[in-house]
């Protein structure tokens, strides 16, 4: 047990652990949404354009977590130099995330679309919060690099 214990105290990085693990669950996720996407456009037929244009929103969705997991392991590792009260932006952008979700899903809901239709709008309501939550957290890792 003490060889297992004094091996993992030596790091390839200065990382920390879970700033890679962040990373790699980010990166993962933007790759997972491709294929995602074109299996559920897929299974809802619909138009070419309309099966482009989820193409395209899915490669869109996809850049938001890729971007995310670079900035995620920043912020990890950043995060110490920044005060908690200064960090209200990426804070205030988790609650409204939440709400922009939960608010464009109900509202899709009671439009009568195709599912198709859903689809695209489900994607495009993701693409919206995630690249809400990367701005605030671009603005937390820019006051953590002025101090």
């Amino acid at each position: 047990m003490r060889p297992i214990l004094i091996a993992l105290n030596y790091r390839l990085t200065g990382e920390p652990f879970d700033a890679r693990v962040v990373q790699l669950i980010c990166y993962l996720g933007g790759m997972a949404i491709v294929p995602g996407a074109v299996v559920a456009l897929v299974r809802h037929p619909g138009s070419r354009a309309e099966f482009l244009l989820g193409l395209g929103l899915a490669c869109l969705m996809a850049l938001p977590f890729g971007m995310l997991g670079m900035l995620c392991r920043q912020a990890v590792m950043l995060g110490d130099k920044v005060a908690i009260r200064s960090r209200w932006p990426e804070f205030a952008s988790y609650v409204v995330c939440f709400g922009v979700l939960m608010t464009g899903m109900m509202s899709l809901a009671g439009l009568g679309l195709t599912p198709v239709q859903v689809t695209l709008g489900l994607m495009m309501i993701c693409s919206l919060s995630l690249a809400l939550v990367v701005f605030c957290l671009m603005t937390t890792l820019v006051r953590a690099m002025k101090l």
